[in-house]
């Protein structure tokens, strides 16, 4: 039997915005956010938080970033996971992030996030150290300042395992 996707939620941006939260989640096995996103000004990457959970160090992530010819590799732990690298103002990037098994209370929560714009692809691969179920999520600038640019359309869609 195949999986089932259905779209939980969509915004499209009108104005910048300091945070974009999905708490209506729905019953689903995964969830996963795609969009298209822009910095309103230059900074941080975008970051995702897990039922407001700002403790440092419960959002650890390691990156694979290939751009303008060069490929990094590093890690990172912070008050939120960065799942979109940094990048140029006004310029749109493309993402993916998979959210796996976010009801399970018996294990850390992991995240893989794909995503490419201006010359840039990347793989970040986390997860958020509790055993809580995830029951909102909050897009945020991973820095904690600047905002995420008016345009920019976020789409939360709900997987069912068969």
């Amino acid at each position: 039997m195949p999986k089932t996707y259905d779209v939980i939620a969509s915004t499209t941006l009108s104005s910048n915005q300091s945070s974009v939260t999905f708490s209506s989640l729905g019953s689903y096995t995964d969830l996963v956010i795609i969009g298209t996103w822009r910095f309103a000004s230059t900074g941080n990457d975008l970051g995702i938080r897990f039922n407001g959970d700002t403790t440092n160090g419960n959002y650890p992530v390691q990156q694979i970033v290939a751009e303008s010819g060069n490929a990094v590799a590093n890690n990172s732990n912070g008050t939120n996971l960065r799942a979109v690298n940094n990048g140029v103002t006004n310029f749109d990037y493309s993402f993916e992030l998979n959210i796996i098994d976010y009801r399970n209370t018996s294990q850390y929560k992991p995240v893989i996030t794909r995503f490419s714009g201006n010359n840039t692809v990347g793989l970040f691969a986390g997860c958020w150290l509790s055993n809580s179920a995830i029951t909102q999520i909050d897009l945020v600038k991973s820095d904690g300042t600047g905002t995420i640019a008016s345009g920019s359309v976020f789409t939360l869609i709900g997987v069912l395992k068969a």
